[in-house]
């Protein structure tokens, strides 16, 4: 695996993964929906967050993900098509705190809507006490699964 780290912060995302939108069509949140079927496909998300943490690695881009988790075709709801999703393991690192976590990445081609800016990381994580909009993070993520663009020279 070929490991890198990149500085990032937290930003609001659309609330849809959460449910904490108050204009969203999931209430419960799309990832507790999801739940069930990933779980079914071999990846139990207990113990994580049933949202996402959305990261901003700007100027950093995310060209795409070629993850070996990957759930082509997922029938999650009965309110649009089917959906493929990818999952890499990352780490998270805030302040003295470093978790294991997954990017989450819904493949925008079969998304029907809330795609997010190409700066961003979806991360799906266990709770984190504290986190908070504008708190600065460092991920590690394998360069081997996510494809990134205007990375910083070391």
């Amino acid at each position: 695996m070929d490991w890198t780290s990149i500085s990032g912060k937290i930003v609001q995302g659309y609330g849809v993964a959460s449910g904490k939108s108050a204009t969203t069509i999931y209430p419960a949140g799309s990832i507790a929906m999801q739940a069930p079927y990933f779980k079914a496909l071999g990846l139990d998300l207990e113990g994580y967050f049933m949202g996402t943490i959305n990261v901003s690695v700007a100027p950093v881009e995310v060209v795409g993900v070629n993850a070996a988790m990957c759930f082509p075709d997922v029938v999650w709801t009965s309110i649009h098509g089917s959906e493929t999703f990818s999952f890499s393991p990352c780490k998270l690192q805030y302040a003295e705190l470093e978790c294991e976590a997954l990017v989450y990445w819904p493949h925008p081609e079969t998304k029907p809507a809330h795609v997010q800016e190409i700066t961003i990381l979806e991360i799906i994580a266990p709770p984190i006490p504290n986190l908070e909009y504008g708190d600065s993070v460092t991920l590690s993520v394998n360069l081997n699964e996510i494809i990134l663009k205007n990375l910083p020279k070391a």
